[in-house]
Order: structure tokens, then C-alpha cells, then sequence
């Protein structure tokens, strides 16, 4: 009985599902057969402020974990799932865990099983577009003091 339960114990981690930390989307590995990984970097910085999923249709299929380099370089990799060998067209969705945004990504990859797409030196770039606010003429996704400031400065020469 206690060896039963040292097994448990060692396989109970890997029976979760990927996450990139507590994540706002997850995705069950077990339900499918065939996988590929991306690693991936997003159009903005820092990037541990988001998180990101690949879909198919409205189905979850996998969930970016953030790896950071020793030099400070961040870069998602994320392992996706399919239950076909290739040929199925993924898109990405981006979380701001701040705002509790979900946006969605104009770049696409198609899965092909035991594929590798990007690598950690040379990562395949997500673009994201978040939406205008209006008054941030900063561009630090708020509105506030400093936007007033740039705006005086800006029309006082």
C-alpha cells in the first residue's frame, strides 16, 4: 500500500493540465493523440503580464507556459494537441491578466504532429492587437498624469 501510494504521489503532477501559471484557459493532453511544440514571443513587453492559448475552433488545445532566460529573455513554449496528424488550422488567444482581457490573434499555424515551430533563439512572433484608449497618448495603457503632462508640454513648445 505505501509503494501505491509513492506512485500516486510522483505521477499526481503530471496528470494536471498545462498551465501558464494559473491560467485563464486549460487544456486536458489526454484527450488527444498527436502534439507539436512552438515556441513563441509576443509583440510586446514585458510579456509575463499575458498569457496565451492556442485553439481550434472554439476548443482549447494548448496553454503557453513563460520561460525566462538567466539574461532576462522571455519566450513562450507551449505544446499543442491534436486529435489528427496535421492539417488543422490553430490560432492564438492572448489574456491580459491585468485588465482580464482575452483578445484574439491574427497569426495561425497549421498542426502537423511531432512538428516544432520557432525555437528558443529564434521564436515565432504572435501579434496582438489591443485596442486604442482613447487619452493614453503615452502609450502605457492608462490614462492619467503623466498623459496630461505629455499634452501640456506637447502644446505649451
Amino acid at each position: 500500500m505505501k509503494i501505491l501510494s509513492i506512485i500516486l504521489m510522483c505521477l499526481l503532477p503530471f496528470s494536471a493540465a498545462d498551465t501558464f501559471g494559473a491560467s485563464h484557459w486549460t487544456v486536458n493532453p489526454h484527450l488527444f493523440q498527436y502534439d507539436m511544440t512552438v515556441y513563441s514571443s509576443l509583440k510586446v513587453s514585458p510579456i509575463d503580464g499575458y498569457e496565451i492559448a492556442a485553439f481550434c475552433g472554439e476548443e482549447c488545445r494548448g496553454v503557453g507556459k513563460l520561460i525566462s532566460a538567466t539574461d532576462g529573455t522571455q519566450i513562450i513554449q507551449m505544446r499543442i494537441y491534436s486529435s489528427s496528424v496535421n492539417g488543422e488550422t490553430i490560432r492564438f488567444k492572448i489574456y491580459d491578466i491585468t485588465t482580464k482581457q482575452e483578445y484574439s490573434c491574427d497569426s495561425t499555424i497549421v498542426f502537423m504532429s511531432d512538428n516544432v515551430v520557432g525555437m528558443p533563439s529564434s521564436p515565432f512572433v504572435i501579434d496582438f492587437k489591443q485596442p486604442i484608449l482613447r487619452g493614453d497618448v503615452n502609450g502605457d495603457g492608462e490614462i492619467g498624469m503623466p498623459d496630461v503632462m505629455y499634452i501640456v508640454n506637447y502644446i505649451l513648445g
